[in-house]
């Protein structure tokens, strides 16, 4: 898988992270399901190949989930002042991505890179266990998408808060002005 350069590439990126978080909101019981049985499955796989393609997919469930926490802990901000009675309203038909979604925004890159990492991870597993000559493959791949998941999975949880902070306050600065 390639980017697609001139800016496709992002707008898909953006497409793709808003489209995986909104899914895990309308269905969450199936994310922690996931959460779950991928964990299991990170441990208890006879195949130690298997066991590290779980171990990669932990980590884009991992990113999800830090992405949709903090998304989900901002908008649960935005309640202070809005009635009781209203809440659910808000917090299930109200979402404005460009306003609610902008550390998952400022990540969606990263996000898909895992995403992307993660089904072609897949892939090569179940054509490692269709064709066993194909193994090799499978362990280069996760050889290098491993460190790269690992290092955008440190990215995602670790950058962007202090950025978004400075942002809203020269947003609010220019506002008063």
């Amino acid at each position: 898988m390639l980017p697609i350069y001139e800016g496709t590439s992002q707008i898909q990126s953006l497409m793709a992270m808003k489209d995986t978080l909104m899914g895990i909101l309308k269905r969450p019981q199936a994310f922690v399901t996931r959460i779950g049985q991928t964990r299991w499955r990170s441990v208890s796989a006879r195949d130690a190949l298997e066991r590290r393609v779980a171990k990669l997919s932990l980590l884009s469930l991992s990113a999800q989930q830090f992405l949709l926490t903090r998304t989900a802990a901002g908008k649960l901000r935005t309640l202070a002042d809005v009635p009781v009675s209203t809440w659910r309203e808000v917090l299930t038909k109200q979402w404005d991505p460009k306003r609610d979604f902008a550390l998952a925004m400022l990540h969606a890159e990263r996000l898909t890179r895992i995403l992307a990492d993660e089904a072609v991870a897949e892939l090569l597993l179940e054509q490692a266990k269709a064709h066993p000559d194909r193994r090799e493959l499978l362990e280069r791949w996760l050889d290098r998408a491993e460190l790269r998941s690992k290092a955008l999975h440190e990215e995602i949880t670790t950058t962007g808060t202090r950025i978004l902070g400075t942002l809203a306050t020269e947003s609010v600065a220019q506002a008063a002005e």
